[in-house]
């Protein structure tokens, strides 16, 4: 059975928006880190035990990366940002039966 592992906010400015998330919620998102080759870099906030958000921002120190697309949404995502997407979490048990079941309807698995 999969289950909401994250949610994936676009952010225009990653400090900013820390600093927006801590006012908002009183709780101060933990800087994730940088993914090479994408472009991007991040910040969490638990939401729960097995769930949390995930603030998604342009690194600059990076070219553009794979995912041109998700960078110019970031262009406009002051402050809290917007909603860019989630990501599901599957038993190791399902993870073939999932991805035959995603692929047959064209869902990009990455």
């Amino acid at each position: 059975m999969a289950e909401l592992d994250h949610i994936v906010v676009a952010v225009e400015n990653l400090e900013d928006s820390i600093g927006a998330y801590e006012e908002a919620t009183g709780v101060r998102p933990v800087v994730g880190g940088s993914h090479g080759g994408r472009g991007t870099r991040n910040a969490l906030l638990a939401l729960g035990p097995q769930l949390y958000l995930e603030l998604l921002a342009r690194d600059h120190s990076q070219a553009n990366g794979e995912h041109p697309a998700w960078l110019g949404a970031m262009d406009y995502a002051p402050g809290l940002g917007r909603l860019t997407t989630f990501c599901v979490r599957v038993p190791s048990e399902d993870v073939d039966d999932r991805f035959k079941h995603c692929s047959r309807r064209k869902v990009d698995g990455s």
